[in-house]
Protein backbone atom coordinates (compact mmCIF):
# COMPACT_ATOMS: atom_id res chain seq x y z
CA UNK A 1 0.00 0.00 0.00
CA UNK A 2 1.39 3.39 -1.05
CA UNK A 3 -0.24 6.20 1.01
CA UNK A 4 0.74 8.74 -1.64
CA UNK A 5 -1.16 6.92 -4.37
CA UNK A 6 -4.10 6.35 -2.04
CA UNK A 7 -4.26 10.04 -1.13
CA UNK A 8 -4.04 11.10 -4.76
CA UNK A 9 -6.90 8.79 -5.75
CA UNK A 10 -9.10 9.66 -2.78
CA UNK A 11 -8.81 13.39 -3.50
CA UNK A 12 -9.48 13.01 -7.21
CA UNK A 13 -12.74 13.02 -9.15
CA UNK A 14 -11.95 9.63 -10.67
CA UNK A 15 -13.83 6.46 -9.81
CA UNK A 16 -11.24 4.12 -11.30
CA UNK A 17 -7.46 4.39 -11.46
CA UNK A 18 -4.99 1.92 -12.96
CA UNK A 19 -1.31 1.75 -12.02
CA UNK A 20 0.80 1.48 -15.17
CA UNK A 21 4.50 1.14 -15.99
CA UNK A 22 6.58 1.92 -19.03
CA UNK A 23 6.66 -1.06 -21.40
CA UNK A 24 9.92 -2.73 -22.43
CA UNK A 25 10.68 -5.61 -24.78
CA UNK A 26 9.85 -7.96 -21.89
CA UNK A 27 6.30 -6.59 -21.75
CA UNK A 28 5.37 -6.55 -25.44
CA UNK A 29 2.99 -9.51 -25.13
CA UNK A 30 1.06 -8.05 -22.20
CA UNK A 31 -2.00 -5.83 -22.20
CA UNK A 32 -1.40 -2.14 -22.77
CA UNK A 33 -3.31 1.10 -22.56
CA UNK A 34 -4.79 2.63 -25.68
CA UNK A 35 -7.33 5.33 -26.50
CA UNK A 36 -10.69 4.45 -28.04
CA UNK A 37 -10.92 6.47 -31.25
CA UNK A 38 -14.72 6.62 -30.99
CA UNK A 39 -15.06 7.74 -27.35
CA UNK A 40 -11.58 9.18 -26.67
CA UNK A 41 -11.55 7.15 -23.43
CA UNK A 42 -8.84 4.89 -22.11
CA UNK A 43 -9.15 1.18 -22.79
CA UNK A 44 -7.13 -1.94 -22.07
CA UNK A 45 -6.02 -3.90 -25.12
CA UNK A 46 -5.03 -7.56 -24.59
CA UNK A 47 -3.11 -9.83 -26.96
CA UNK A 48 -6.10 -12.20 -27.15
CA UNK A 49 -8.10 -9.35 -28.70
CA UNK A 50 -5.51 -8.63 -31.36
CA UNK A 51 -5.63 -10.01 -34.89
CA UNK A 52 -2.47 -11.80 -36.02
CA UNK A 53 -1.75 -9.24 -38.72
CA UNK A 54 -1.86 -6.46 -36.14
CA UNK A 55 0.63 -8.08 -33.76
CA UNK A 56 3.60 -5.92 -34.86
CA UNK A 57 1.58 -2.84 -33.89
CA UNK A 58 0.39 -4.42 -30.64
CA UNK A 59 3.97 -5.24 -29.64
CA UNK A 60 5.27 -1.77 -30.48
CA UNK A 61 6.21 -0.68 -26.97
CA UNK A 62 7.46 2.69 -28.21
CA UNK A 63 4.03 3.63 -29.60
CA UNK A 64 2.01 1.96 -26.83
CA UNK A 65 4.11 3.01 -23.88
CA UNK A 66 2.18 1.83 -20.84
CA UNK A 67 1.07 -1.57 -19.59
CA UNK A 68 -1.38 -2.56 -16.91
CA UNK A 69 0.21 -3.68 -13.62
CA UNK A 70 -3.10 -5.14 -12.37
CA UNK A 71 -2.95 -2.77 -9.39
CA UNK A 72 -6.39 -1.16 -9.60
CA UNK A 73 -8.00 1.50 -7.42
CA UNK A 74 -11.82 1.68 -7.39
CA UNK A 75 -14.24 3.83 -5.42
CA UNK A 76 -17.06 1.68 -4.07
CA UNK A 77 -19.78 4.27 -4.73
CA UNK A 78 -18.82 4.41 -8.40
CA UNK A 79 -18.72 0.66 -8.91
CA UNK A 80 -22.08 0.32 -7.14
CA UNK A 81 -23.62 2.72 -9.67
CA UNK A 82 -22.38 0.60 -12.55
CA UNK A 83 -23.59 -2.63 -10.95
CA UNK A 84 -27.03 -1.18 -10.19
CA UNK A 85 -27.33 -0.04 -13.81
CA UNK A 86 -26.06 -3.42 -15.10
CA UNK A 87 -23.27 -1.61 -16.95
CA UNK A 88 -20.25 -3.49 -15.61
CA UNK A 89 -19.95 -5.90 -18.54
CA UNK A 90 -16.36 -6.77 -19.33
CA UNK A 91 -15.38 -8.05 -22.78
CA UNK A 92 -14.85 -11.81 -22.96
CA UNK A 93 -11.59 -13.03 -24.50
CA UNK A 94 -10.88 -16.42 -26.04
CA UNK A 95 -7.55 -18.18 -25.47
CA UNK A 96 -6.69 -21.41 -27.24
CA UNK A 97 -5.14 -24.04 -24.95
CA UNK A 98 -4.65 -27.79 -24.65
CA UNK A 99 -6.07 -29.91 -21.83
CA UNK A 100 -2.55 -30.98 -20.87
CA UNK A 101 -0.16 -28.01 -21.10
CA UNK A 102 2.74 -30.49 -21.20
CA UNK A 103 1.38 -32.15 -24.34
CA UNK A 104 0.58 -29.96 -27.34
CA UNK A 105 -1.10 -32.98 -28.98
CA UNK A 106 -3.72 -33.28 -26.23
CA UNK A 107 -7.30 -32.12 -26.74
CA UNK A 108 -7.59 -28.48 -27.72
CA UNK A 109 -9.88 -26.31 -25.61
CA UNK A 110 -10.99 -22.69 -25.58
CA UNK A 111 -10.48 -20.77 -22.36
CA UNK A 112 -12.81 -17.83 -21.75
CA UNK A 113 -11.61 -15.03 -19.52
CA UNK A 114 -12.09 -11.38 -18.70
CA UNK A 115 -9.54 -8.80 -17.59
CA UNK A 116 -10.41 -6.67 -14.56
CA UNK A 117 -8.41 -3.81 -16.01
CA UNK A 118 -10.81 -3.63 -18.96
CA UNK A 119 -13.21 -1.85 -16.60
CA UNK A 120 -11.18 1.32 -17.19
CA UNK A 121 -13.33 1.95 -20.28
CA UNK A 122 -16.62 1.48 -18.40
CA UNK A 123 -16.24 4.06 -15.64
CA UNK A 124 -17.41 7.57 -16.56
CA UNK A 125 -14.32 8.95 -14.83
CA UNK A 126 -11.18 6.83 -15.07
CA UNK A 127 -7.48 7.52 -15.20
CA UNK A 128 -4.06 5.92 -15.01
CA UNK A 129 -0.97 6.73 -12.98
CA UNK A 130 2.59 5.76 -13.87
CA UNK A 131 4.39 4.02 -11.01
CA UNK A 132 7.88 2.78 -10.29
CA UNK A 133 8.73 -0.52 -11.93
CA UNK A 134 9.42 -2.04 -8.51
CA UNK A 135 5.67 -1.98 -7.78
CA UNK A 136 5.28 -4.58 -10.51
CA UNK A 137 7.60 -7.59 -10.59
CA UNK A 138 5.36 -10.34 -11.98
CA UNK A 139 6.24 -13.96 -12.57
CA UNK A 140 4.10 -14.94 -15.55
CA UNK A 141 6.66 -17.05 -17.37
CA UNK A 142 9.79 -19.00 -16.49
CA UNK A 143 11.92 -16.22 -17.95
CA UNK A 144 10.53 -13.91 -15.25
CA UNK A 145 11.31 -16.52 -12.62
CA UNK A 146 14.88 -16.84 -13.86
CA UNK A 147 15.44 -13.11 -13.33
CA UNK A 148 13.86 -13.24 -9.88
CA UNK A 149 15.98 -16.22 -8.79
CA UNK A 150 19.18 -14.63 -10.04
CA UNK A 151 21.23 -11.91 -8.38
CA UNK A 152 19.35 -9.00 -9.97
CA UNK A 153 17.13 -8.33 -6.93
CA UNK A 154 17.43 -8.41 -3.18
CA UNK A 155 14.87 -8.18 -0.37
CA UNK A 156 14.94 -4.83 1.41
CA UNK A 157 15.36 -5.40 5.14
CA UNK A 158 13.19 -2.44 6.22
CA UNK A 159 9.94 -3.56 4.61
CA UNK A 160 10.76 -6.86 2.86
CA UNK A 161 10.10 -5.34 -0.57
CA UNK A 162 12.12 -6.34 -3.58
CA UNK A 163 14.65 -3.86 -4.91
CA UNK A 164 17.39 -3.96 -7.52
CA UNK A 165 20.82 -4.93 -6.25
CA UNK A 166 23.24 -1.99 -5.83
CA UNK A 167 24.77 -1.14 -9.17
CA UNK A 168 21.93 -2.68 -11.18
CA UNK A 169 20.10 0.02 -13.13
CA UNK A 170 17.41 -2.19 -14.68
CA UNK A 171 16.43 -5.83 -14.86
CA UNK A 172 17.70 -7.59 -17.99
CA UNK A 173 15.49 -8.55 -20.90
CA UNK A 174 15.28 -12.36 -20.93
CA UNK A 175 13.71 -14.45 -23.68
CA UNK A 176 13.43 -18.23 -23.27
CA UNK A 177 11.84 -20.52 -25.85
CA UNK A 178 9.34 -23.34 -25.23
CA UNK A 179 12.07 -25.55 -23.78
CA UNK A 180 11.60 -23.46 -20.63
CA UNK A 181 7.82 -23.17 -20.76
CA UNK A 182 7.01 -25.49 -17.84
CA UNK A 183 8.18 -25.22 -14.23
CA UNK A 184 9.69 -28.71 -14.40
CA UNK A 185 11.81 -27.63 -17.38
CA UNK A 186 12.87 -24.41 -15.65
CA UNK A 187 13.80 -26.18 -12.41
CA UNK A 188 15.80 -28.81 -14.30
CA UNK A 189 17.78 -26.13 -16.16
CA UNK A 190 18.80 -24.49 -12.86
CA UNK A 191 19.27 -27.64 -10.77
CA UNK A 192 23.02 -27.06 -10.43
CA UNK A 193 22.97 -23.29 -10.18
CA UNK A 194 21.18 -20.10 -11.16
CA UNK A 195 23.21 -17.93 -13.54
CA UNK A 196 24.28 -14.44 -12.56
CA UNK A 197 22.35 -11.76 -14.48
CA UNK A 198 23.18 -8.59 -12.54
CA UNK A 199 25.51 -7.35 -15.31
CA UNK A 200 23.43 -8.73 -18.16
CA UNK A 201 21.20 -6.56 -20.35
CA UNK A 202 19.85 -9.20 -22.76
CA UNK A 203 19.73 -13.00 -22.57
CA UNK A 204 18.18 -15.12 -25.32
CA UNK A 205 18.11 -18.93 -25.12
CA UNK A 206 16.82 -21.13 -27.93
CA UNK A 207 16.98 -24.87 -27.39
CA UNK A 208 17.31 -27.24 -24.41
CA UNK A 209 20.10 -25.93 -22.20
CA UNK A 210 21.12 -26.47 -18.57
CA UNK A 211 23.28 -24.07 -16.58
CA UNK A 212 26.46 -25.29 -14.93
CA UNK A 213 27.69 -23.87 -11.61
CA UNK A 214 28.90 -20.27 -11.39
CA UNK A 215 27.69 -19.20 -14.84
CA UNK A 216 27.76 -15.42 -15.34
CA UNK A 217 26.19 -13.55 -18.24
CA UNK A 218 27.39 -10.03 -19.00
CA UNK A 219 26.07 -7.63 -21.62
CA UNK A 220 24.12 -9.30 -24.43
CA UNK A 221 24.26 -13.09 -24.66
CA UNK A 222 22.48 -15.58 -26.92
CA UNK A 223 22.65 -19.36 -26.42
CA UNK A 224 21.41 -21.72 -29.14
CA UNK A 225 21.14 -25.50 -29.30
CA UNK A 226 19.64 -26.89 -32.49
CA UNK A 227 20.08 -30.64 -32.07
CA UNK A 228 17.21 -31.20 -29.62
CA UNK A 229 19.41 -32.83 -26.97
CA UNK A 230 19.94 -31.09 -23.64
CA UNK A 231 23.48 -29.76 -23.14
CA UNK A 232 25.00 -28.08 -20.09
CA UNK A 233 26.66 -24.68 -20.35
CA UNK A 234 29.91 -24.95 -18.36
CA UNK A 235 30.88 -22.53 -15.61
CA UNK A 236 32.46 -19.24 -16.58
CA UNK A 237 31.77 -15.67 -17.66
CA UNK A 238 30.11 -15.01 -21.01
CA UNK A 239 30.27 -11.41 -22.20
CA UNK A 240 28.49 -10.29 -25.38
CA UNK A 241 28.63 -13.81 -26.78
CA UNK A 242 26.70 -15.93 -29.26
CA UNK A 243 27.10 -19.46 -27.89
CA UNK A 244 26.26 -22.38 -30.18
CA UNK A 245 25.97 -25.59 -28.17
CA UNK A 246 24.65 -27.70 -31.03
CA UNK A 247 26.35 -31.07 -31.03
CA UNK A 248 27.42 -31.00 -27.41
CA UNK A 249 28.93 -27.64 -26.68
CA UNK A 250 32.21 -25.95 -27.42
CA UNK A 251 34.16 -29.15 -28.01
CA UNK A 252 32.05 -30.19 -30.98
CA UNK A 253 30.38 -26.93 -31.96
CA UNK A 254 31.42 -23.51 -33.21
CA UNK A 255 31.70 -22.20 -29.64
CA UNK A 256 31.26 -18.62 -28.42
CA UNK A 257 31.26 -15.77 -30.89
CA UNK A 258 30.83 -12.07 -30.33
CA UNK A 259 27.16 -11.06 -29.99
CA UNK A 260 25.98 -7.48 -29.88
Amino acid sequence: MDPGILSRFADSEHGFMMEVCNRTAMDKKGGHLAVDAATNKLLLREVAQCHTKDMPYFENYVKHRYFNTNNLWIKLNDIKKLLDADQLKLPVMVNHKTVDPKDKRSTRVEQLEVAMGAAISLFPTSTAVEVNRLRFIPVKKCQDLLVLRSDVYRIRAADHHLELMPGVEAAPVVSLDDNFKLMSQCDASMAVGVPSLRNCTLLVINGPVKFGPAVKFLGKVKVVNRDGKTHTLPFGEYTNKLIDMTGGGFANGPGPKKFS
